[in-house]
């Protein structure tokens, strides 16, 4: 008998893709399989199209929720899936109709822990050209600690994958001691304790074929695209808790760099730009307090102070 995989779907106002994203699942070589789609509040014509689905296909069960944000629909999707074996698929991404088949082959091996997927992104919206993701290695099967140290201020490895399901809810668990807020990237640290918590992750060869969406977070102006920060500084938490040693300090400025950077782009078209000034300010004299700013290049040091200074000064207009 094959081990049941739980297919978790967070759908928010997905018309325009859902259809495809069902068929790439009901048409799965591997049969043994429950389809869960968390429909997080959606206003469009999801629900309807799922409805047509679930007359046909008895393994596709469909659970509404009032609008949560993503850490709420896959906390719920956890709690509802009978599955040992767990992963997820955003409904603008595709699987291979052979990819769950190939990734639960992996768990053949009792130490697995997690199958990764063959990670393929799209280069362009046409959705036709695609990168193969580069590992930190050409190892098959590398060890939880060094899957996790190499996702520390990079990632050397992915997220997508089939995840023994009570690895994953170890980690989400630990995650929520820290934080239970809907901000946009808790799914990165959840992935990287995984790790941490695993014997041994199996890169496989089952594709995943990340798609590229106009209307991803991570592609339009969002308010609250800053939290990341917030995670950041939660991670930070968990591995001192954890006695994980790292160079935190340029970890956090490479961060804040990036969001800072994001930040000048955006400025004149968001609503809530004082909490973006406090929240780089915050990170920014965390570095300071803990001498992190000798540890930074010279190129770095100016940069710091750089952005410091343009934050302190369009603060005081923004109160």
């Amino acid at each position: 008998m094959k081990n049941l995989c739980s297919v978790i779907v967070a759908a928010y106002n997905e018309e325009k893709n859902i259809s495809l994203c069902l068929e790439c699942l009901v048409n799965q070589t591997y049969k043994n399989m429950e389809i869960l789609i968390i429909d997080d509040g959606s206003t469009d014509k999801t629900s309807l199209i799922i409805n047509t689905y679930i007359e046909k296909y008895p393994n596709i069960q469909y659970f509404y929720q009032e609008n949560s944000g993503a850490l709420a629909a896959r906390k719920k999707g956890l709690n509802i899936a009978k599955g040992d074996f767990i992963t997820f698929l955003d409904c603008d991404d595709e699987f291979y109709l052979d990819t769950i088949e190939k990734a639960m082959k992996g768990f053949e091996i009792p130490e697995i822990d997690i199958v990764l997927f063959d990670l393929q992104i799209s280069l362009d919206e046409t959705n036709k050209k695609f990168k193969r993701f580069e590992y930190y290695t050409n190892k098959k099967v590398v060890d939880g600690k060094d899957a996790f140290i190499n996702c520390i201020g990079q990632w050397g490895v992915h997220g997508t994958g089939i995840y023994r399901k009570e690895i994953f809810i170890k980690a989400n668990n630990y995650y929520l001691n820290f934080n239970n807020k809907n901000y946009i990237n808790n799914d990165e640290i959840v992935t990287k304790m995984s790790f941490y918590y695993s014997n041994k992750v199996k890169i496989s060869d089952a594709v995943y074929l990340y798609k590229f969406n106009i209307n991803s977070t991570t592609r339009k102006i969002n308010k609250n695209y800053i939290f990341i920060l917030e995670n950041s500084l939660i991670f930070e938490d968990i591995c001192k808790k954890e006695n994980i040693i790292f160079d935190y300090n340029n970890v956090l400025f490479k961060d804040v760099r990036y969001m800072y950077n994001i930040f000048k782009r955006w400025r004149f078209e968001l609503l809530n730009k004082k909490v973006w000034i406090d929240i780089l300010k915050k990170c920014l004299k965390l570095i300071l307090y803990n001498n992190g700013v000798k540890e930074l290049s010279f190129k770095n040091k100016l940069r710091f102070y750089r952005m410091y200074l343009f934050l302190t000064f369009l603060g005081f207009y923004e109160k």
